[in-house]
């Protein structure tokens, strides 16, 4: 038989997997094979044979693919399956013969009245047993002549059978008769029915007072009364067997029934499970229960349920958790909350979603105090110190004791204190210049009104005086006098005030006199250019004692090369700016070399491709005050080369590098009362300096720590400095500088060590790059001050 026709034999689909269902198929047999050991008669048994044979087969050709291909283990014990000439056939035998019985007087061949004579049943048909059936004893026959004779004057008796009329058979068995047969050879299912002639018994005593011819008179009644009797108790006892038989047989129905049933509910309630439809499965498997409650299908299949619901839900809950994280991480809060709640919607007690959920609010409400925070320092920036401290006073009702929030209103509150200084001051000054005017143009009372002016730039004033201090010298206008501000710039000269109007205006330019540029805001006057032209704006030879005030400076591409060009660059001269922004240059915001001296007030240093501000050189000064150096690719400020710098109320923040790198050499560093958070690598590393001072500074949230001092840098005094909140230590000292000498610092709430000591610091120099050379013409490339 070819595995096809045993999958359809055995009722299987081409891709039913049979190993579920080895367990009904085996109740299915013996069911089969039950049938035929209660077969009413040859035709039926032999009939049954055949399909249990077939079924045998059948399951064979299933459990030998099964082994084949490894699915089932091989078993050397293995059942054979009988094969057509093995199993053994069906056979009925006949009953045994009727005895002979005398033949009745007239008397007692009269009829019983009818009401006592029932109907004789049909003769009980023969029984097929299989082989594995004990064998049956050997009917038992009455010899009918052995027989002890009847007392005299009795008449025989007839036997139940005699006397009762002959009913044909539906299925008369063959009307062979197997004889001489050992026992132990004849087939084991065959039941073979006799009776057994009970011996006559004497006359019982009359007692009724009778005449001997009266009591012969009666025997005859008495006899036919008997046989009725004897009759009517075999036919109850044939229609009971009958019955029972009929209701066995339609109970083994009923349960085979049942069991294709179960087979077929289980193939589908598998097809369910492959395609995940759990509920619709688990409805088939809870009618298999109510069919068969111990079908071993309910266990496995239940099982793969279950499983099946455990990996689906898994899977969700690994899927939404991992979209909430990834949103969680890119601050998309709604997403992260919504994927967040789609898990504890369906699993309210899920942990891991309600963790999620839990750092997704704490997030959001840290986002909106760190907007709160960054929109107050462009509150300080522009000078809205009572808005500052709001903002900040806001943010520590609802977080107490957030460093943030704490030093942003001691800021915001020093700030004030010292605007509030800074207007005493100016109108002290102002009052200076006004003394000192006497109609003509005098540098000494200009210098006086600028630093009244940067003290108190809202003054109207002061800008007034300032404004008529100017009108002494020549104004230029663009546009006006002049349509581009580079035709402005060739024709001022010392004194001038150039004046750019709002728009977007193409560099680079170049300025070569000690001109006041003035710009009108850096929001609304704009100077750019590509960045393989050049700088936007260069200040060189000539341009001792220029201000440049309003403005921004860009390039409107970006280069990538060794090569970059600054958005300003200063070189040998002078130079002040005042309310400036440089940025999303290809290399340093502002660059000051050859000995330049620039001084930047509350000016931004952002997004640059180097450095936000660079300084390089002996004899080069850079002092930054009040401003800020964000988000740059390099350091917020970087010198070296012998330059000095002097850093006071300036933040440092989100640079890739450091927030300020000093590798002076012999020049000074002085640090006093910045910023520096949320750096890449330290707040501040002093790699060499000659002298200087460091005090009043914060490092708060810097990846690798917050300060860094080498030896070459021990020149610089270092105390009233705070290191908190960062990842790595607060601070760390290189190889011979001791704890002691840096004990007036604050190092706390540091991921790492407090104070890392004995720390290898050492790097190899790398040779100062040769200076630049070039004219105000052609500005040299940024690379002349490498990063």
């Amino acid at each position: 038989m070819t595995l096809s026709d045993a999958r359809k034999t055995l009722g299987l689909g081409p891709d039913d997997d049979p190993r579920p269902f080895l367990n009904e198929f085996k109740e299915a047999r013996e069911r089969i094979a039950e049938m035929v050991r209660t077969a009413p008669n040859d035709t039926l048994a032999e009939r049954y044979q055949k399909g249990l044979m077939d079924f045998d087969q059948a399951l064979a050709a299933v459990r030998e693919h099964l082994e084949a291909v490894g699915l089932l283990p091989r078993s050397s014990d293995q059942t054979q399956v009988s094969t057509p000439a093995e199993a053994p056939s069906a056979e009925i035998v006949p009953s045994a013969p009727e005895e002979t019985v005398p033949a009745a007087t007239e008397e007692s061949a009269q009829p019983a009245p009818p009401e006592e004579i029932p109907p004789a049943p049909a003769p009980m048909p023969a029984v097929a047993e299989t082989a594995s059936l004990p064998p049956p004893e050997q009917p038992t026959t009455v010899d009918v002549e052995s027989a002890p004779p009847p007392a005299q004057g009795a008449p025989p008796e007839v036997s139940p059978a005699a006397a009762a009329p002959s009913v044909p058979e539906e299925n008369p068995a063959p009307a062979t008769q197997v004889t001489d047969t050992p026992v132990s050879e004849k087939p084991a299912f065959i039941f073979e029915r006799t009776e057994s002639l009970p011996p006559s018994a004497p006359p019982l005593p009359d007692v009724t007072g009778k005449s001997d011819e009266d009591a012969e008179d009666d025997v005859p009644a008495r006899k036919s009364n008997r046989a009725a009797k004897v009759a009517w108790l075999l036919t109850v006892i044939l229609l009971c067997i009958a019955g029972m038989m009929f209701y066995l047989k339609r109970e083994e129905d009923l349960r085979l029934q049942k069991l294709e049933e179960v087979i077929e509910l289980g193939k589908t309630g598998y097809a369910m499970i492959e395609n995940r439809r759990w509920p619709e499965a688990a409805r088939i498997f809870d009618q298999i229960e109510k069919l068969n409650p111990q079908s071993s299908l309910l266990t496995e299949g239940r099982a793969k349920i279950a499983a099946g619901i455990a990996e689906e839900d898994s899977q969700f809950i690994g899927f939404l958790t991992g979209q909430a994280k990834a949103s969680l991480e890119a601050k998309r809060w709604d997403e992260a909350a919504a994927s967040a709640q789609q898990v504890l919607d369906r699993f309210p007690n899920e942990k891991e979603a309600t963790n999620l959920l839990k750092q997704i609010t704490e997030g959001k409400a840290l986002e909106a105090d760190r907007l709160t925070l960054a929109s107050a320092r462009d509150m300080l920036q522009q000078r809205k110190w009572d808005d500052a401290i709001a903002a900040a006073s806001k943010i520590l009702a609802s977080r107490p004791g957030d460093d943030d929030a704490e030093a942003l209103l001691a800021d915001a509150t020093a700030a004030r204190d010292k605007a509030a200084a800074d207007i005493r001051k100016a109108r002290e000054l102002l009052g200076q210049a006004r003394a000192r005017d006497k109609g003509q143009f005098d540098q000494a009372i200009l210098d006086l009104l600028r630093e009244a002016s940067l003290l108190s730039p809202e003054d109207p004033e002061i800008k007034a005086q300032l404004e008529k201090l100017s009108s002494y010298a020549r104004t230029i206008r663009v546009p006006g006098d002049f349509a581009t501000p580079a035709e402005a710039l060739a024709k001022a000269r010392d004194r001038d005030r150039v004046i750019i109007a709002a728009g977007t205006w193409e560099g680079p330019l170049v300025v070569t006199a000690a001109i006041d540029l003035q710009g009108a805001g850096p929001d609304t006057t704009i100077v750019q250019c590509a960045a393989q032209k050049g700088s936007p704006i260069t200040l060189a030879a000539g341009a001792k004692g220029a201000r440049v005030t309003g403005f921004s400076f860009r390039h409107e591409s970006f280069d990538p090369g060794e090569e970059r060009y600054s958005a300003a660059l200063v070189r040998g001269v002078v130079v002040d700016f005042v309310d400036c922004r440089f940025q999303d240059a290809s290399g340093h915001g502002l660059a000051v070399i050859e000995g330049g001296h620039a001084i930047a007030n509350r000016c931004r240093f952002a997004d640059n491709g180097w450095n936000g501000v660079a300084a390089s050189g002996p004899g080069t000064l850079l002092e930054v005050r009040e401003s800020e150096s964000l988000r740059n690719f390099g350091h917020g400020i970087e010198s070296w080369d012998g330059a000095a710098i002097i850093l006071a109320g300036n933040r440092c923040d989100d640079n890739s590098a450091n927030g300020v790198h000093a590798d002076n050499g012999g020049g000074s560093v002085t640090l006093e009362k910045n910023q520096f958070s949320g750096n890449r690598e330290f707040g501040v590393v002093l790699s060499s300096a000659g002298s200087g001072r460091a005090t009043g500074n914060t490092a708060r949230n810097n990846l690798l720590g917050g300060y860094a001092i080498r030896a070459p840098a021990a020149g610089v005094a270092f105390s009233g400095n705070e290191a908190t909140r960062n990842t790595g230590p607060g601070l760390i000292l290189d190889i011979g500088l001791t704890a002691a000498s840096y004990s007036g610092n604050t190092n706390a709430g540091n991921l790492g060590q407090q104070v890392l000591l004995n720390a290898n610091l050492t790097v190899k120099d790398e040779p100062a790059p040769e200076p630049p050379t070039g004219n105000a013409d052609t500005p040299p490339k940024a690379s002349a001050v490498p990063e």
